[in-house]
């Protein structure tokens, strides 16, 4: 099985890593539920591994408890920020002074955010 494990990118990150990127935590919470063409194990990995499910779940909550938070002249933070998605995937129609700020020692989420255009 742990030769099955490591033949996935997702899993040869987190074990060479010892824990997950921005882009790879965006994967999993975000993008990964509708990927196509997963082997059983990835589709057990992203669909029903417990951490991942109750990380999934987590960031939902967050995100509806910060959702009621945003309004005119508000100023966000997300830290560590990853990809953000905590922040950019809220809606901020109506709302035309927000502040958002984004604090990370990832590397690779500091090059790849400034790309990502969700608002």
């Amino acid at each position: 099985m742990l030769r099955q494990l490591d033949t996935f990118p997702l899993v040869q990150f987190l074990l060479h890593n010892r824990g997950l990127n921005g882009e790879w935590t965006d994967y999993v919470i975000r993008r990964g539920p509708v990927e196509a063409n997963l082997s059983p194990l990835e589709h057990f990995l992203i669909h029903e591994a417990p951490v991942v499910l109750a990380t999934r779940e987590r960031a939902g909550i967050f995100k509806e408890k910060l959702q009621k938070l945003v309004q005119d002249g508000v100023h966000m933070a997300s830290l560590p920020c990853g990809m953000m998605d905590d922040l950019l995937s809220l809606n901020f129609k109506g709302v035309p002074n927000v502040t958002l700020t984004g604090i990370d020692l990832d590397q690779q989420s500091q090059i790849l955010l400034p790309n990502i255009k969700r608002l």
